[in-house]
This record gives structure tokens, C-alpha cells and sequence, in this order.
């Protein structure tokens, strides 16, 4: 009986799997419910078993709870166990009797050791094996028999072990590893269909969420399955294709090929193949794929079903075609150009050409070249060598690299090339090769080298010439200079060349000058002077003088440089001013007679006057009148020594504001003393004044009017005229901008052939006589020094007209020499002046002048006394109001070392400088020596007092 309750109690558990199995499918496994749940059953299936027990004696039963409740700690964990034995303890204690207790102990201890086995199987994997398992059912019942026989009472303790032991024994442990089997079985099941169900829904997104095309066909061609992706493709519904075959979808020329494949396929001949197909979209545009085709067999061999992918490689098609036109339009312009081309991969293989390169250097097709190497069709292989190393070069440099080989051609023919190589990259910026492009330039190396023949010839024969030959270009660098050229500067053969001609070459004083007028040529905006003289600089720093002649060089784009020849004249130029000299002593011996006369004159003047004086001192007027005469013959002697002087004199011009009249008016009357030529002044009162150095010009104009008086030995007239040039006249003349004042002298002499007019302002070049040839070439010195120009016309036999122009500073100031001194009272009569001459009649003579003017004088003889007594008076608090300082004492310390000595000391010293030398740069530019005033000798009271009273009043 007990045998067949055990029975009953084990089907009741079978049954409990088969619901446990439904819930599991219906009820997620992770988190709370599902245990729970799990729980209640176990507990509910606890109840029904523990309704129909096995009663041994009132108030003591049997049932499968503990098989029950061990199984439900093994598979569902402590929770499904905790609620289970809950609902199974609260029973048996409402069901009471002395088995009530016992009962829950073998709840509680069966339900905690299928909950330790649990966690035994998820660190051992041999716990969940069949032995382990049948173990663990005779754990538990031995467990539940234990918990019995020790908490019953002793009688009901033996009944347990006499009737129920056994059967428990035997039944229960089978029972609880069959029950644990059932319930791996549908746990393997319920993983199984999970799994199943997972596979296809990845299946699934995988045939939908591709980013191909993917279709299920029927050998039939129609389309079982499709996707999202392949209907976007096609731009067919999956409703449309299904009622569509793939082979209506395909293009007409691409279904040959595919059907042919396909019946393959079903044949059985294949199982796969891959082509590239195109389609006919829904809008009728071409869709290209690349399609790979597979297929499912039933057991018989045949077809089941077709699988298919599809990528669409419409852009990419499109861009390759793209890319097949742009390199077949590439190729096509590279293979139109006559140079040699080609590129190669980082191990110098070529990967392509252009036909130059193939037909005439190697001579074969460019499908023979490509893939190879240099030494597989160049037989010179130290040319390769030069090859390859200029490719890795370029390669490692990442910079283009040039060189020129000799090459020989597919004909035989020898030429030298410039080959240009230079790296190319690939996307990721990294060096793939390079590229190399070669241009025959034989032709011009043959024309270069003729061309450096050429000019190695001309530079021979400009290295044999006598005068400098040197050429600029835009920039003013030196691109030529020949050998005497380098001589005259101090430099060794090309060492020049690509020099600044201004920056090495110039003096600095006159460096930017010259820079300026180069550029204005160099754009065009003026012509340049033919011949003109100027100062260069050795690598010594030694200026020399040099006269040029230039002309400017052309190419195709207007100027491009200028060239010129240069002549060293500095020893020739010194050797011209000595000999100026002594043209001015001949000039000064033409005028001797004339002077001597003059002088006689003035002296009998002076000398007969004294002496007549000095016997009439006893009639007061008629001595006077004798003494004025004396002095007005004095005056003119004055006079002419300052045109003495004037016409001695040369160098750089001392320029200042000058009148042109008064210059005029001397000259004409030093040169014509004694000749029988007269002279004629036409001067407008509107002249204009002129900058000039008054003695250069009264030079020029003193050999112009001797010239004149030597033309015309019998006598005859001098046509002076002078005036302001009208513009229409000054362009005429080819002048430069700006007004210019003319002077022309017009003789009626004998006239100068057309041969000689070209000639005659060159030095040493005279048609006199014993003439040295040097008084037109002075002159023309003088006026191109002054911004001007001589020119000269004449007529053999009719006479000759020389013609200056010299820039204006417009119309003339009021003539200040003819004013009349301001006749102003001196305002410090009693104060003391300084003067010192080392000539005692002169010192005497002023000192009594100004004593005369009621001035107080300290006289000195030399410039150290001077500064001795100055300094001495001023200490003492008596400063001298004005010092005199006669400019020249010789043998001693003169007026302007004196003057500088006296202004470090004191600078609002107010000093006056004398001198005999009217010319001298000092007089003519005494404020830029701190000079207040000047005095000229020879000089009178009212002189004197004029520049005093001037001084005074802060004329000066």
C-alpha cells in the first residue's frame, strides 16, 4: 500500500514539470517573478501531495514534499524554495500531530540542501551529472529520515524505520533524479526553442537590416523572399516583386550570361557563382550590381531554393567609368606632348608612359614598359644606375630633383635631356612613387654653348680694349665687365659680376642721385646723356674720374639694362688742369698789354694826384680834390685785381644767387682792354638771376670773348646777348624740364668748319697756333658742372655763335650793391674792437679808421694773439664788441682757425673776416663759417662804417 502512494506522490511530480515547463515558456526567467511564481507552484503542488499522503498513524504522514521541495532549491534557487516550503510549513502545521513538527524540519532541511546543491552545480559541473543527481536524491531522503527518527518519539520512531525506511529508500532517490532529469530535459528544450527563436530573429535582422540587397528565389526565378534594401535598389514594392520574375527585372544584355550560369546551377555543375549584373529599376534607369548567387539542395540533388546577394555599385560604376574617361583624357594630353614622361611605383617600376617616352627613347609599346624596370630595355646600365639613384633621391628628399644625361634614342641618335623628377603620394600623404618628365634640349645647349663661345670671343675683345666695357641689367647688377674695367676699379676677372654697379661702384655722395636717374631710364622716362663724366670708387676707396659714353640695351619687353664704356681721365684730368693753368697764363698774356695799360694809367693817377696834392696843402679844396681823385683811381685798380682773381680762379663752382649783367659787363671789359673789337650788350632788365659760382662763370665767359677777339684779327663786333628761354625755345634746344637763362656770344670772325665744330670742346684739340686746346673744353667743364649746356653754330668766313644755357632761379632780386649804405649811427661807439692783419700799413690804417668812428682797437698780428686777448677781455668782464680777422697771415695762425678757436670759446662772438681775396669760398659763404659780416679789401672809411653800422644793426 505504501509502495503504491509513493507512486501516486512521484506522477504528481511528473505532472508538476510538464507546468512548470509552460510557465517558464510565458514568464521571463530574470528578475523576481519568475522564481516567485516557480515558488507558488512548487508550494501549490506541495499542498496537492500532501493531501492524499501515506498515513503510518494519526497525526504521522508521508508524502513526496521533500522531493518536491529539494527539486525546487536545485533548479529555482532560494526564492522559489523560501516560498514553496512557506506555503508547505503553514500546511503542515494546520494539519497539527506529532508529526507536525518533524515535518517542517525535513521542509526546511530538504528545501536547504537542494538549495546548497544549486549553487554546488554553478561552480561543479559533475553536480548536475546522473550520479551526482541520484546522489543528491539519497541525501535528501536519508536527510528527511534523520530529521524523523531523531525528533519522533521512540514508538513512532520505530514504526518509521520498520515501515517506511526502506520504501523511501528505494523509491524516493530514483524518484527525485527522475523528476531532476524531466526537468533538465525541458530546460534543454525550453534553451533549444529560446535559441531558435534567437537564431531567427538574427536571421531575420540580418536579411533585413543589410546593407545589400538579399532575395530567396525559386529555380523558377521568382522571389520568395526580399528585403528592405533590395526593394530600394529596384524600387519595387515587396508585394510587386513577388509577382515578377528576376529575370524580366535584368538587363537584356546581361541575361545570357546569367541564365546560362544559373541553369548550371540547377544542373547541379555549381553550387555558387558571382557576376556583375544590371538591373532595370522601377523608373527604367540601369541599376549595376556585383551578384553572388548560392543555393539550398534537397536530398535528391535538386534546387530547394536560391540564394542571392546583390550590391548595388551604380556610383561606384558610374565613378569608374568617370575615372576611365578622366585617365583616357589624361593619357590622351600627356601622349600629345613631345616630351619624355613617365612615373614609376616606390621600387622604380614603371606604371605608365606617355607614347614619346615609348616610341622614341625606348623604342617599345608602353604595354612592355609598364610593370618593368629601367635595366630591362636600357642597355646602359651606369645610366640606369643614375636612374635609380636620382629616383630614391627624389623620393627621400620629397623634393624635385634636375639633371641633364646624355641619352641615346630608339634611332641611334644621341641627345642631352633635362630630366625633372619629382615624388607623388597616396591618401594617406605617404610617398608612392615619382614622377619624372625629360625635355630634349640639345638644340639649345648646342646654342648656348655657341653663345658662350660668342661671348667668351667678345669678352677677348673687350678684355684687349683700352677703356672699361661693363653692362647692367634693370636691377642695376653687373652682368659684363671687362678686364680693364676690373683694372680700373681694383678687382680680380668676373669678380664684379652680379654686383650692384651703384652700391660698390658709386661714390655714396653721389649714390642715390645716380640710382634715381638710373630707374627713370630704366621705365622709360628719360633718355640717357651720351657722354658724361663721373667720379667711381676702387675696392682701395680711391675716386677716380671717368668719362662714359652709354646706350641702353632692348629685348622683347622694352629695356632691359644699359651698357657703357668708360675711359679713366683722373691722370689725364690732372695733367688738364695744369695745363688749364697755363691756358689761363696764355689767356692772362693776351690780356697783359691790355692790363698793363690799365694799371700805368690808374697809377699815374694816383701817384701824379698825391704828389700834386702834397705841393697844394696850403690850398685845403684843391688838395681834397686831388685826394678824391687819387681815391677813385684807387678804386678802379680795386676793381680790376677782383677781375684778376675772378679769372683765375677754378675748381668745384662755389654757387650763390648771382646776376648775370654785372658778370657780363667785367668780362666784356677785362677782354676787350686793347683790342679793336667792340662790344655790344643786349640785356633785358627782366633777365632772370642764375646759381653760380661767379668766378667758373666769369672764366667761361672771359675764354668765350678772347676766342671771339683771336676769330677776328682785323677787328670787328661782339654780339653779347643775353635772355630768359621761352619753353617752345628750351625744347628746341632739347633741354631738360625747367627755365633756363640763354647767353649767346656771336663774333665776325673766321668760323669753324662742320668737322671741327664736332671736336671742339674735346681737350687738347686746337686750330690756334701755339693754343693748347683747353679754354672751350674748360668752358664746357664749367657750364655741364652748373646743370647747363654750350652749344656752338658757325659759317667758315661768316663767324661763329656760342651759345650757354644755365638754369634760372627765376626773375632777379632788387641790386643791392647799387643801394646806398644805410647811413644808421653807431649805437656803441664806446666799445672795443679786435683787429687783426699782419699788414702794418693796413693794421695802422683801420686802426685809425675806426678810431675815426670813435671805436677803441686792439691790434694783434696773428691768429694765437687774437684768441689770446679775446679770451683775456672777456674773463675781465671788457669783451671786445666786434673782432676784425684778416683771413690770410702767413707764416701764422689766420682769421678762420682764429674765428673757430674764438666761437668754441664764445659763441655769440661777433666776428668779421677780411680778406684781399674776393673770390675765396670763405667770403662768399661767411655765415656758414660764423662769420657775421665780411669786409673786402681794398676798403675805405665809409666801407668800413657801412658793414659796422650794418653789423649793428642786425643787418648782417
Amino acid at each position: 500500500m505504501i509502495y503504491l502512494s509513493l507512486i501516486h506522490n512521484i506522477a504528481l511530480l511528473v505532472s508538476l514539470t510538464f507546468v512548470n515547463g509552460i510557465l517558464v515558456r510565458h514568464v521571463k526567467r530574470d528578475g523576481l517573478v519568475y522564481p516567485f511564481l516557480s515558488g507558488l507552484l512548487f508550494g501549490g503542488v506541495c499542498l496537492i501531495v500532501m493531501m492524499s499522503p501515506v498515513v503510518l498513524q494519526p497525526g504521522l504522514i508521508f508524502d513526496g514534499r521533500s522531493i518536491i521541495l529539494s527539486v525546487a532549491g536545485l533548479y529555482c534557487g532560494p526564492l522559489t524554495a523560501v516560498t514553496a516550503g512557506a506555503i508547505a510549513i503553514a500546511y503542515r502545521l494546520w494539519l497539527g500531530g506529532i508529526g507536525a513538527l518533524p515535518g517542517v524540519g525535513v521542509i526546511i532541511g530538504t528545501a536547504g540542501l537542494g538549495v546548497a546543491w544549486h549553487y554546488l552545480c554553478r561552480r561543479q559541473k559533475w553536480a548536475s551529472r546522473t550520479p551526482a543527481l541520484y546522489i543528491f536524491g539519497l541525501l535528501v531522503h536519508l536527510l528527511m529520515l534523520a530529521v524523523l527518527l531523531l525528533a519522533l518519539p521512540a514508538t513512532a520512531a520505530q514504526g518509521v524505520l520498520k515501515h517506511v525506511a526502506l520504501p523511501v529508500l528505494l523509491l524516493y532517490p530514483p524518484a527525485t533524479l527522475l523528476v531532476c532529469l524531466f526537468f533538465q530535459m525541458m530546460e534543454q528544450h525550453i534553451h533549444g526553442e529560446e535559441a531558435l527563436v534567437q537564431s531567427e530573429e538574427r536571421m531575420r535582422l540580418f536579411f533585413e537590416r543589410q546593407l545589400v540587397g538579399m532575395a530567396i528565389t525559386s529555380p523558377t526565378k521568382g522571389w520568395l523572399q526580399v528585403n528592405d534594401k533590395l526593394c530600394q535598389m529596384l524600387g519595387y514594392t515587396r508585394q510587386e516583386l513577388a509577382q515578377l520574375s528576376w529575370d524580366t527585372l535584368t538587363h537584356p544584355d546581361d541575361l545570357a550570361q546569367d541564365l546560362a550560369k544559373f541553369n548550371r546551377l540547377l544542373s547541379g555543375e555549381i553550387d555558387d557563382y558571382s557576376i556583375e549584373k544590371r538591373f532595370i529599376h522601377k523608373n527604367g534607369s540601369i541599376v549595376h550590381t556585383n551578384l553572388s548567387v548560392g543555393c539550398v539542395r534537397n536530398p535528391d540533388g535538386s534546387v530547394d531554393y536560391v540564394l542571392a546577394l546583390l550590391e548595388d555599385i551604380t556610383s561606384r560604376k558610374l565613378l569608374g567609368l568617370k575615372r576611365e574617361e578622366d585617365q583616357l583624357f589624361l593619357q590622351t594630353i600627356l601622349d600629345s606632348i613631345t616630351d619624355f614622361i613617365f612615373y614609376k611605383d616606390k621600387n622604380s617600376i614603371f606604371l605608365g608612359c606617355n607614347d614619346a617616352y615609348a616610341s622614341r627613347y625606348v623604342g617599345l609599346p608602353k604595354e612592355r614598359i609598364i610593370g618593368h624596370s629601367d635595366r630591362d630595355f636600357i642597355p646602359d646600365q651606369e645610366l640606369v644606375k643614375k636612374y635609380y639613384e636620382s629616383d630614391r633621391q627624389a623620393m627621400e628628399s620629397g623634393t624635385p630633383l634636375l639633371f641633364k644625361p646624355w641619352i641615346t634614342q630608339a634611332n641611334g641618335q644621341k641627345i642631352l635631356v633635362e630630366v625633372l623628377k619629382t615624388p607623388f603620394y597616396d591618401v594617406n600623404g605617404q610617398v608612392a612613387g615619382v614622377i619624372g618628365v625629360a625635355r630634349d634640349i640639345t638644340e639649345h645647349h648646342l646654342a648656348l654653348e655657341a653663345i658662350t663661345r660668342e661671348k667668351e670671343t667678345a669678352q677677348r675683345y673687350l678684355d684687349i680694349a683700352g677703356v672699361m666695357f661693363c653692362a647692367l641689367n634693370k636691377a642695376g647688377e653687373i652682368i659684363l665687365m671687362n678686364k680693364k674695367g676690373s683694372q680700373i676699379l681694383g678687382y680680380n676677372d668676373d669678380e664684379l659680376l652680379g654686383q650692384n654697379w651703384f652700391d660698390v661702384c658709386l661714390p655714396e655722395s653721389v649714390r642715390e642721385t645716380v640710382k634715381g636717374v638710373f630707374a627713370l631710364q630704366m621705365a622709360g622716362n628719360l633718355e640717357p646723356v651720351e657722354f658724361y663724366e663721373n667720379s667711381v670708387i676702387t675696392r682701395d676707396g680711391e675716386e677716380r674720374l671717368v668719362a662714359f659714353h652709354n646706350t641702353l640695351l632692348h629685348d622683347e619687353n622694352g629695356v632691359s639694362g644699359v651698357l657703357f664704356s668708360g675711359e679713366d681721365i683722373t691722370d689725364q684730368r690732372l695733367a688738364q688742369d695744369e695745363l688749364l693753368k697755363s691756358q689761363k697764363l696764355e689767356s692772362l698774356g693776351v690780356l697783359a698789354g691790355g692790363i698793363a695799360h690799365d694799371f700805368n694809367n690808374i697809377l699815374t693817377g694816383i701817384m701824379g694826384n698825391i704828389s700834386f696834392a702834397s705841393m697844394s696843402l696850403d690850398k685845403p679844396d684843391k688838395a681834397q680834390k686831388l685826394m678824391e681823385n687819387a681815391e677813385k683811381a684807387s678804386l678802379r685798380a680795386a676793381s680790376l685785381a677782383t677781375q684778376l682773381l675772378t679769372f683765375a680762379k677754378g675748381g668745384k663752382p662755389i654757387k650763390r644767387r648771382v646776376m648775370v649783367r654785372p658778370i657780363l659787363e667785367e668780362s666784356l671789359s677785362l677782354s676787350l682792354r686793347g683790342a679793336n673789337v667792340k662790344g655790344i650788350i643786349e640785356i633785358p632788365e627782366s633777365l632772370h638771376s642764375i646759381e653760380a659760382d661767379e668766378g667758373q662763370l666769369s672764366q667761361v665767359f672771359n675764354n668765350l670773348i678772347i676766342n671771339a677777339v683771336q676769330a677776328m684779327p682785323g677787328g670787328g663786333t661782339l654780339l653779347v646777348k643775353a635772355g630768359n628761354l621761352t619753353s617752345e625755345a628750351r625744347e628746341k634746344a632739347l633741354l631738360p624740364p625747367g627755365e633756363y637763362v640763354m647767353v649767346s656770344f656771336a663774333d665776325q670772325g673766321c668760323g669753324i668748319s662742320e668737322e671741327d665744330q664736332k671736336k671742339i670742346f674735346d681737350p687738347y684739340f686746337t686750330t690756334k697756333v701755339g693754343g693748347s686746346g683747353l679754354g672751350l673744353a674748360s668752358a664746357h667743364s664749367i657750364i655741364s658742372k652748373h646743370g647747363g649746356r654750350v652749344d656752338v653754330s658757325s659759317e667758315v668766313a661768316k663767324g661763329s655763335t656760342f651759345t650757354v644755357y644755365l638754369p634760372s632761379l627765376g626773375p632777379a632780386v632788387a641790386n643791392q650793391q647799387a643801394s646806398k649804405v644805410p647811413q644808421v649811427a653807431a649805437r656803441h661807439k664806446d666799445g672795443t674792437i679786435l683787429l687783426l692783419d699782419d699788414e702794418e700799413l693796413i693794421r695802422l690804417l683801420t686802426a685809425d679808421i675806426l678810431e675815426h668812428l670813435g671805436y677803441k682797437v686792439r691790434t694783434c698780428i696773428n691768429g694765437e694773439e687774437a684768441i689770446k686777448l679775446y679770451k683775456t677781455a672777456k674773463d675781465a668782464g671788457m669783451p671786445f664788441s666786434t673782432a676784425i680777422l684778416d683771413l690770410t697771415i702767413p707764416g701764422a695762425m689766420g682769421g678762420l682757425e682764429a674765428a673757430q678757436n674764438i666761437l668754441e670759446y664764445d659763441p655769440a662772438a661777433s666776428l668779421i673776416v677780411s680778406s684781399g681775396y674776393s673770390n675765396d669760398p670763405v667770403i662768399a659763404e661767411y655765415k656758414n663759417y660764423g662769420f657775421k659780416a665780411a669786409i673786402i679789401k681794398p676798403y675805405n672809411v665809409e666801407s668800413i662804417k657801412g658793414v659796422l653800422v650794418e653789423l649793428e644793426a642786425g643787418s648782417c
